[in-house]
């Protein structure tokens, strides 16, 4: 037998199977099972149960499992499902009990050692879910018995509602519970494939009756005593059979109980009644207050029972109550555990309740905590010190062992017993305040600063310095990640910083990690001291178990954002690598994975890259909810960064739509930081479109907010736009006031990036208020920046502005070769030794051929005679596109005497001149320039040369190990690729030879990019782009095995089928034998995905 997962040992026994049916005593309901449920058995998706207590559902499920050999799990639904891991957990440990296969998942090793919180629920769910579908051959059904007792549990809700709607098709569900169900899944919601039962339809008939107490009971009822049965009972089957228990006082059952529905407490209390008069007094009295006690507990354990009932028989007297089936049951896999029947023990308890002093229930409580305890299950022992208000003892228990709870998956469960505890009580106790704010923080983080300054208020007055830091540490964390004060935050640093250096030896690790990254990001956000922000994540120990990869995911960002700008572009590169390389570790938890992707955002806003980012964005979208990405102050600020992206490539109006969104979620902030940030830069959007009242209306706003708000790094940028607002506004003494400031403060923190951006605005600035002369410092100073720290994009980068700069840049021989390499990536233009500015023109080969300027299209291939496609696609094709005017007149008249070759060239050179002239800004000469015999295209763009130079750019980085950078390359590069060369139009050998290129570097990109998302579990995104490059390209042997493999993977035989169909076709087409297509069909079976070897090893 395998052993369970880590947090199963507080489980009850009965957790896994069904409680023991003696079929002796049960009557087999084949009316149902031959009806309503064999029918349910084609094609229902589940079988849903809603019917009142004691109406059989358990047994029914049992024998339909039973009567018609379903392979399935069963599920008691407890208290400790509240929290999904547990759930989750508890099902893989179900599996592995009945299938062996199930071993080794990763979703067991994430649940065993991963760092989980409510964003991961769904992707452990979606894990298992795939594992099912992969492992299982047949169908199985998951029973979850009693799920009405999750009615207020809305996480675990959630998760079922995702199980149901989501699992693949040989998987289904037996659902009972004893209320209508108020799951929201689809499946449920719209009757979809559904068979559902109520009360009245388990209800026993008449002839149920009869052949119940005959077949079962051996007793000859007439029919006088059925009819009155039915009549009483209502068909409800406990009635039914405590009627047949009974010896004449059936009939004291209330006439139609709960027939339909729950029982009413009139109801409930004529069966506490029957219990009373019927089964509990024909119990030996000396065994009354033994089983009251008992009744307190969900489950019995022997060692618990002998402690709490004083009795050393007690195992024996429990054994004789089981074997005279009085509503007690010995749990068949735990022998040493038993379970009361449920309405039996409601009553037990009614009885204690007015039978047992209170000392008496205290004491009980108390005993169960302490052997909970014992047991290691603190929070079972939690739940029963809440119910006798015993807070200290709780207390007690979370500074010996809250660290250790907190390093487990059973944070809900925890929760849930901690919040079952009045507000006002809470606050009360430090360390209980102090672990509440604790477990909340990833489910709702903006309701823990309460509890945080509370306990840290108790533990200054206690002198209580480790809570007192544990406390500080994460009121610094919410200042940072949900209200964004930062001003409010940077008045802790100091005492977090001198408690944490005092402390740091004793520490325990968790701890002292936690407050050192709390402390460095906010020296870094809050005060700009870069220096002693790397100082404080220098104390950070190495963690081991599961939060290991939470502290490292969660170090790699901070030190990512530091370096992102303050250090140079290597470090930080390599730690933006770093921190994208552990989206793809399973042991990390989507919040963490959360962070790291808005930090990606954050520096592809930085660098001015909106194809990557937009990518990037939908990706966060594609994995978290809205509401999710409002918790955090960080992921506001993607309405900001993505209209940075769009200023800069001159969407404005498109810019101010995103901001107006930004705006609207900001509404609902009364934080000052998001505002101030989506402020500025509508300010930002209002003076590129001339609307100066609005414009400064909105800076002023945002730099009041951001002066409320506080922070170092934000402030410098808020001081940076205000003088580009200014500036543009032509308030010349605020903007060179709010210039100065930014350059102070971005010298301060020594930030690159923040220094280049305010050089050139404020020359942008100086050059049109007075002239080229006073602007030529800053731009010298913030270009020889970008160029050194290899920025090509900041903040604030607009074309208007950029192309003023470097055309100035240009024509003063400043930076040259960088300007002019610069003006050609980002802006789309070229630039003359004078400065002079020049629209390039855009040549497109893959798909169908065309040549644009501006975006707008001007001439197709039938725009041009035969002749002159020829000559175009000679130099299209040629390296650099320049060639030899002798090259060209032997390629296109070999046989042409040389004088009138060259008679020939001029003519069709001008012809071509001609032809394009009329449609373009400059002369035709400046883009087709013969200069000494050599023939260049200049100026110009072509899609299949740029398409090669991004994928081979991917290619360098896969083969360096940097998968982040290289599958931003690869996107860029398949976003060129609309289509194959134009072989009809293009058709000479140099055209041949980049075809191949293109065909070649296609098949390279696809394998090493497809193998970085299958590293990072995207198989969905590789097989779609694998199936992208397979429609351009079909005869590779290489791109089908791959797409024939990854649609194995990810269980789709048809379509796997299919692939391995179209490209026995395909090579029938192009004549291949039968023999040569077999064989190669058989390398494609063969191959598999751990065989994948591309660039990137």
């Amino acid at each position: 037998m395998t052993g369970p997962l880590p947090n199963l040992e507080n489980v009850p026994s009965n957790k896994f199977y069904p409680p023991h049916i003696d079929v002796s005593r049960s009557l087999l309901r084949t009316g149902l099972l031959t009806a309503r449920l064999n029918d349910a058995l084609v094609s229902d998706k589940a079988v849903v149960i809603e019917a009142q207590a004691g109406q059989g559902k358990t047994v029914l499920i049992a024998q339909f499992l039973t009567y018609h050999r379903l392979n399935h799990i069963w599920y008691q639904i407890g208290p400790e499902d509240a929290d999904p891991f547990c759930v989750l957990s508890s099902i893989l440990f179900n599996l592995k009990e009945r299938y062996p296969e199930f071993t080794g998942t990763e979703l067991e090793s994430i649940l065993r050692n991963g760092k989980l919180d409510s964003l991961d629920i769904q992707r452990c769910a979606n894990m298992l879910l795939h594992e099912i579908d992969k492992r299982l051959p047949h169908n199985l059904y998951i029973v979850f018995d009693d799920i009405h007792l999750l009615a207020g549990s809305v996480l675990t809700n959630t998760l079922f509602e995702h199980l149901i709607d989501t699992s693949p098709p040989k998987l289904r569900f037996l659902l009972a519970s004893r209320f209508p169900l108020q799951l929201k899944c689809r499946i449920l919601r719209n009757n979809i494939s559904i068979c559902r039962l109520r009360t009245e339809d388990l209800a026993f008939t008449r002839a149920e009756i009869e052949e119940y107490l005959t077949s079962v009971l051996k007793r000859k009822p007439d029919q006088k005593r059925v009819e009155g049965i039915h009549r009483v009972t209502g068909g409800w089957i406990m009635g039914v059979v405590l009627a047949g228990h009974a010896s004449e006082s059936w009939d004291k059952l209330p006439p139609q109980t709960a027939a339909c529905g729950s029982m009413s407490p009139v109801e409930q209390q004529y069966l506490f009644d029957f219990f009373r008069d019927e089964i509990f007094a024909h119990i030996p009295a000396e065994l009354h207050n033994s089983l009251l006690k008992l009744s307190f507990l969900s489950d019995i354990p022997l060692q618990l029972a002998r402690i709490i009932s004083g009795r050393g028989d007690i195992d024996s007297v429990l054994t004789d109550l089981v074997a005279q089936n009085l509503f007690l049951y010995r749990q068949e896999r735990h022998q040493q555990t038993f379970r009361l029947h449920q309405l039996f023990q409601e009553f037990l308890q009614q009885q204690a309740a007015t039978r047992l002093s209170p000392d008496e229930l205290r004491r009980i409580r108390i005993s169960e905590a302490e052997y909970y305890l014992q047991q290691g299950i603190e929070d079972k022992a939690i739940l029963s010190y809440i119910q006798v208000g015993d807070f200290t003892a709780i207390e007690s228990v979370l500074i010996e062992r809250g660290a250790d709870l907190l390093n487990r998956n059973t944070m809900f469960s925890i929760l849930s017993a901690l919040d079952s505890i009045p507000e006002a009580t809470i606050l009360r106790y430090s360390w209980i305040a102090l672990y509440v704010g604790l477990l909340r923080v990833d489910l709702i983080p903006y309701t823990t600063l309460p509890f945080f300054e509370a306990a840290r208020t108790a533990f200054i007055r206690a002198g209580e310095e480790k809570g007192e830091i544990m406390s500080l540490a994460m009121i610094v964390y919410y200042h940072i990640i949900v209200s964004g004060d930062y001003r409010a935050g940077a008045t802790l640093l100091p005492r977090l910083d001198e408690l944490l250096l005092k402390n740091a030896a004793t520490l325990p690790l968790p701890i002292k990690n936690g407050a050192a990254r709390s402390l460095a990001f906010g020296f870094f956000l809050f005060a700009g001291k870069t220096e002693k922000a790397h100082s404080c994540l220098a104390l950070q120990g190495s963690q081991k178990g599961r939060q290991q990869q939470s502290a490292i995911a969660r170090g790699r960002f901070i030190r990512g954002y530091i370096e992102m700008f303050t250090g140079s572009h290597a470090v930080y590169m390599k730690e933006i690598e770093a921190c994208s390389a552990l989206l793809g570790h399973p042991l990390v938890g989507m919040s963490d994975k959360l962070i790291i992707r808005i930090l990606l955002l954050c520096h592809l806003s930085m660098i001015g890259d909106q194809l990557n980012f937009s990518a990037e964005r939908q990706a966060i979208e594609r994995i978290f909810t809205p509401k999710v990405l409002e918790r955090t102050i960080a992921a506001l600020n993607i309405h900001a960064w993505e209209s940075s992206n769009l200023f800069a490539i001159g969407r404005t109006a498109e810019a101010m739509e995103i901001l107006e969104l930004g705006l609207a979620i900001a509404a609902r902030k009364t934080t000052p930081y998001i505002r101030s940030q989506i402020l500025q830069w509508k300010a930002f959007g209002h003076a590129l479109l001339g609307q100066r009242d609005k414009a400064l209306s909105a800076i002023e706003r945002s730099v009041h907010l951001r002066h409320e708000a506080g922070g170092s790094i934000h402030q410098t940028f808020n001081k940076i736009i205000a003088g580009a607002v200014y500036s543009r506004l032509g308030l010349a003494n605020q903007a060179e006031f709010c210039f100065e400031q930014g350059l102070e403060e971005a010298q301060s923190i020594r930030s690159h990036y923040f220094l280049a951006c305010t050089h050139l605005n404020r020359s942008y600035h100086k050059l049109v208020t007075t002239g080229p002369e006073s602007a030529f410092d800053d731009l010298r100073t913030g270009l020889a920046l970008m160029r050194m720290h290899q920025i090509e994009h900041f903040w604030t980068w607009e074309p208007a502005m950029m192309t003023r700069l470097l055309s100035l840049a240009a024509a003063n021989d400043i930076e040259k070769d960088f300007v002019t390499s610069l003006a050609q990536k980002k802006l789309d233009i070229s630039l003359s030794d004078a400065g002079h500015v020049m629209p390039q023109l855009h040549f497109f080969l893959l798909d169908h051929f065309h040549i644009s300027l501006g975006g707008r299209t001007l001439f197709q291939a039938s725009n041009f005679s035969p002749s002159q496609r020829e000559l175009l696609g000679i130099l299209l094709t040629t390296k650099g596109q320049q060639i030899n005017q002798e090259q060209v007149q032997l390629a296109i008249w070999p046989d042409t005497p040389p004088v009138n070759a060259r008679r020939s060239f001029d003519t069709l050179l001008t012809r071509l001149r001609n032809r394009i002239d009329p449609a373009l800004p400059f002369s035709a000469k400046l883009y087709l320039v013969l200069k000494k015999g050599i023939l260049e295209l200049a100026h110009s763009q072509t899609d299949a040369l740029q398409f090669i130079a991004a994928a081979r750019t991917g290619l360098r980085h896969a083969r360096s190990r940097e998968w982040w950078q290289a599958g931003n390359a690869f996107r860029t590069a398949f976003s060129l690729l609309n289509g194959l060369w134009p072989e009809d139009i293009f058709c000479s050998e140099k055209a041949v030879s980049l075809n191949d290129r293109i065909i070649s570097t296609l098949i390279e990109a696809t394998h090493s990019w497809a193998a970085i998302m299958i590293r990072a579990g995207e198989i969905e995104e590789a097989i779609s782009l694998v199936e992208r490059s397979v429609h351009l390209y079909f005869y590779d042997e290489r791109l089908v095995s791959l797409l024939y493999a990854l649609y194995r993977e990810n269980n789709n035989h048809l379509k796997a089928g299919d692939t391995l169909e179209r490209y026995r076709s395909a090579l029938k087409r192009n004549k291949y034998t039968e023999e040569e297509i077999d064989d190669l069909q058989d390398e494609i079976v063969s191959f598999s995905l751990g065989q994948l070897v591309d660039l990137t090893t």
